[in-house]
């Protein structure tokens, strides 16, 4: 999948995530049952690779399968200023350096709201939870603040 087909798609989200300190184009895939990390990318994260006990079987497009025989655990994928683990395989990918399977999204506890950017931001008024608390809300959200 390609970026224009990411934005165009409403199955999956993409965009630059900090993977172990380093920039990633980031692909959030809902069809993803396993994350995976590109060859190249993860030939700049300078970190050993760990042997599966038993090889993965992955389907890619038009039904093609290719092995993965090694993966790379514990791996920090950053949000804001939360970071959490994740263990991805390596294969060739695209154009992302990560593709992330909402298997592994299922598992954090954290609140996210999604906005497309393409349209007005959104008021607080118009933000289920966040509306019932207005008095303690700023009357327009700011973006993410600079970094001081």
């Amino acid at each position: 999948m390609t970026s224009e087909e990411a934005r165009n798609s409403n199955e999956v989200v993409s965009g630059t995530f900090v993977v172990n300190s380093k920039p990633a184009k980031v692909l959030f895939d809902c069809g993803a049952n396993l994350s995976f990390v590109s060859l190249k990318f993860v030939n700049k994260l300078d970190r050993p690779l760990v042997k599966l006990k038993n090889p993965v079987e992955v389907e890619i497009s038009h039904g093609k399968t290719v092995l993965g025989f090694d993966e790379c655990e514990n791996y920090d994928i950053v949000f804001g200023t939360e970071s959490f683990k994740i263990a991805l395989i390596p294969m060739t990918l695209g154009e992302f350096d990560v593709v992330v399977s909402m298997d592994w999204l299922d598992c954090m506890e954290f609140l996210v709201h999604v906005v497309n950017t393409r349209e007005a931001p959104p008021s607080i008024r118009s933000i289920p939870v966040v509306n019932e608390f207005e008095d303690v809300f700023l009357d327009e959200l700011p973006g993410v603040l600079p970094k001081t």
